[in-house]
């Protein structure tokens, strides 16, 4: 069994009405500490300290499922990303990149198919906890411009992983 207590910088909250394996995160932080339980089967892997690469494609050349495309989204359209969709490759988030719009809520829905977790490169985001479960889901909402690489620390080596781009729309006028 192990056993491992973690602290993250992060705003975590629990969506109301929503089931107790979804939360949801916004960019404003606090500390959380999270010890996890062996005795109902669930195990920690500990980080590993995630690199920077040097640009969003050389992330992305290994992803399993980038076919150099990014999905976008507009404001008002939901935004949805599968975790652990099963490849010839190996576990992969589907799709491994999209663009949205500041203030977009992005979902990560597991499958049910292996332990994932979903963490930002850059500490902005971090659904540390490894689950498996099929139906649960992390939110998090995206305020800023910017590139946010995030991956699944258990198949990390293994392609999965992907990128949020936050872009302002073009303006109209």
């Amino acid at each position: 069994c192990l056993s491992a207590a973690s602290s993250r910088q992060e705003n975590t909250q629990n969506v109301a009405g929503a089931d107790s394996t979804s939360e949801t995160t916004t960019s404003s932080k606090h500390t959380e500490t999270t010890t996890d339980n062996c005795a109902d089967g669930e195990t920690t892997i500990e980080a590993t300290e995630l690199s920077e690469p040097d640009s969003l494609d050389e992330w992305l050349s290994d992803a399993n499922e980038n076919d150099g495309e990014s999905r976008r989204y507009g404001p008002d359209e939901k935004v949805s990303v599968s975790v652990g969709i099963p490849t010839d490759g190996g576990p992969a988030f589907d799709p491994p990149l999209i663009e949205v719009p500041p203030m977009t809520n992005v979902t990560w829905e597991w499958t049910g198919h292996g332990e994932h977790n979903v963490v930002a490169l850059d500490g902005t985001f971090d659904r540390g906890r490894t689950n498996a479960q099929r139906g649960t889901s992390y939110h998090y909402v995206f305020d800023e411009p910017g590139e946010f690489l995030f991956v699944s620390e258990p198949h990390y080596n293994g392609g999965m992983k992907g990128a949020v781009v936050v872009t302002e729309p073009p303006s109209t006028g």
